[in-house]
């Protein structure tokens, strides 16, 4: 059902305490189109309470699951080991990104992503999709790298982190209080004439 590219606001609720977790999401048909792929952006709060958790309501547009997740608390200590070893691996202490400030942009993201830097190379296909980028701050303020984590395209990834790395931002903080190098995730719209 719908169109072949979907985007709009999701909802996942966690089962049993309830407590719910807006997020967005981005819908498209598989090349055969038969079937649907589905992605959702939720904040990372939802793996705090994952240990006693059952399932999973998800929704988003058309799609309204629930998801038995029977072995949860093997599932966050996996996941959360693999985001420590992520993180260290670019230079950030695990410690210092949970209990520190993260960092802020100075200015409006937005405003560093235009309908004029649309890669020219995909002018013709009109293509609309969704780059969710991991940036690197450094305790200066100043990117330090871009990881693309969800890919629409090279000429897209390129863009996405050549404009990501002019934003400003105010450093994160560590747990003491002091600057330090820091993790701030982008999620772009590309669209032409948006």
């Amino acid at each position: 059902r719908g169109s072949d590219q979907e985007f709009g606001e999701a909802t996942v609720t966690r089962q049993p305490d309830g407590r719910k977790f807006p997020g967005r999401y981005y819908s498209t048909r598989t090349d055969n189109k038969q079937y649907r792929f589905t992605q959702l952006w939720v904040s990372n709060d939802i793996f705090e309470g994952l240990g006693t958790t059952k399932s999973l309501r998800l929704r988003a547009g058309p799609i309204d699951v629930t998801v038995a997740i029977p072995a949860s608390g093997k599932a966050k200590a996996a996941f959360r080991a693999c985001e420590d070893g992520l993180l260290q691996s670019w230079g950030i202490r695990p410690a210092a990104f949970r209990e520190g400030r993260g960092p802020e942009p100075t200015r409006n993201v937005a405003d560093f992503f235009r309908a004029r830097d649309y890669p020219r190379e995909a002018l013709t296909s009109r293509f609309v999709g969704h780059v969710r980028a991991a940036l690197v701050i450094g305790p200066d303020g100043v990117v330090k790298d871009c990881r693309v984590v969800t890919r629409i395209g090279p000429a897209f990834d390129k863009i996405t982190c050549d404009q990501a790395r002019k934003v400003p931002f105010s450093p994160g903080l560590d747990e003491r209080g002091a600057p330090t190098q820091s993790l701030f995730h982008i999620n772009v719209r590309w669209a032409l004439g948006s």
